[in-house]
């Protein structure tokens, strides 16, 4: 069969699936790919079709396609099929099977899980053309469907095992390799050395890693402004010539006078507010999630360990945990991710012992941002986590 002009359109169709998916790489949660695998084929046509005996209904198969992941539990996906041939008994002949269409695809649980059972509904046109056979090339319209098991092994790359049907007469199944575009990533990292931007240019992510040593800076600043106010703390107590009256006096070291402290005890290393209070609100930038996922970077851990403890020492506090994002990609799909990130952070805070009922999350989505969302600084201040104080009886 002389499949030079199908292939090339095929070919010529998944490289613009790729071209599509390159430039989407700023949708979050957006997830391409493109894709090749071998395969095995039934053809149930003996004496039905050709009124001729069959010596091999079966043989080798290979396919190409290209897909989109566009929300976390579906897809959409462009093939075509090289289904091999069936021979015959009676003469040396042969008919050649190929295959090419679209398909919808439901995955459980969502496609970027490390592992993901998936099933495909769709329509195929089927082409079969006969070799030293009067059969003429001919194209027959068929439902398609089939079940498989995806991989992701890596964050760029999944393998696939799928069973396929092209109507009631061809069946097999392809084993599979495809690689990924776009901001999704298939599989969940364990441990990043680093914060990965992946929607900014290389000048941009120098930016990003200069901001996140500013912010190193100004907390080592903070810590030793702490320590020296203890140090003084130390220092007026041992001084002879100083006169400690009620009005001066700071017995936590805190910075904040007890006549004016409404919490004497805080420990030292805590922030604290005009109260003497620790405070709890704010944005958090250190805390960060895998791109398009729920998933908190192992980066957060420290900050939302030091965000744990001191909502410990304070157990009358009741906290709202918002999550908000930038407006790349659809709003419901912000909104829902964010609802998912803020759920993250309230059950990370609840394995390190603070109540699950003192904490509520919140999804934002794009609905408030801080900044412009025209460039990558504005978007990536809108992506933030923060936490407002709702009750606090100290």
């Amino acid at each position: 069969m002389n499949k030079t002009k199908s292939v090339s359109g095929f070919l010529s169709a998944a490289l613009s699936v790729g071209a599509l998916n390159a430039a989407q790489v700023s949708a979050e949660g957006v997830d391409g790919y493109i894709g090749a695998g071998a395969g095995y084929f039934n053809h149930d046509i003996n004496d039905r079709e050709f009124d001729l005996r069959t010596k091999d209904n079966s043989s080798g198969a290979w396919q190409v396609f290209g897909g989109l992941d566009f929300a976390d539990y579906f897809g959409a996906e462009v093939y075509y099929s090289d289904l091999g041939n069936t021979r015959f008994k009676s003469i040396a002949g042969s008919v050649d099977y190929a295959a090419y269409g679209a398909s919808f695809l439901g995955y459980w649980p969502m496609n970027h899980n490390d592992w993901a059972l998936y099933a495909r509904i769709g329509i195929a046109g089927i082409e079969q053309e006969g070799q030293n056979l009067p059969i003429k090339k001919s194209v027959h319209t068929r439902a398609s469907g089939g079940i498989g098991v995806r991989w992701n092994f890596n964050p760029n790359w999944f393998t696939r095992f799928e069973i396929d049907t092209y109507g009631s007469d061809h069946q097999g199944a392809f084993l599979s390799l495809a690689y990924h575009f776009g901001n999704g990533t298939a599989k969940k990292a364990a441990v990043q050395a680093q914060p990965t931007v992946t929607e900014v240019a290389e000048p941009q992510q120098q930016q990003v890693s200069d901001a996140a040593e500013k912010t190193s800076n100004d907390m080592n600043k903070e810590i030793n402004k702490e320590l020296d106010k203890t140090a003084a703390a130390a220092t007026a107590a041992t001084t002879a010539a100083v006169v400690v009256t009620a009005e001066t006096m700071d017995t936590d070291g805190d910075g904040i006078v007890d006549a004016k402290d409404n919490c004497g005890k805080t420990p030292a290393g805590i922030t604290v507010d005009e109260t003497g209070c620790a405070s709890f609100q704010g944005s958090f930038e250190g805390v960060q999630f895998e791109s398009g996922s729920s998933t908190l970077k192992p980066s957060s851990y420290e900050e939302l360990d030091e965000i744990a403890a001191a909502l410990n020492l304070y157990p009358n506090v009741k906290l709202a945990v918002a999550a908000h994002s930038d407006a790349s990609g659809a709003a419901d799909a912000n909104l829902n991710l964010s609802q998912k990130r803020a759920e993250s952070v309230v059950a990370y805070l609840q394995g390190k012992g603070v109540e699950s009922e003192r904490m509520e999350a919140k999804g934002f989505g794009e609905e408030q941002p801080i900044a412009s969302n025209d460039n990558a600084e504005g978007r990536a201040k809108n992506r933030r986590v923060e936490f407002t104080v709702e009750q606090r009886e100290l």
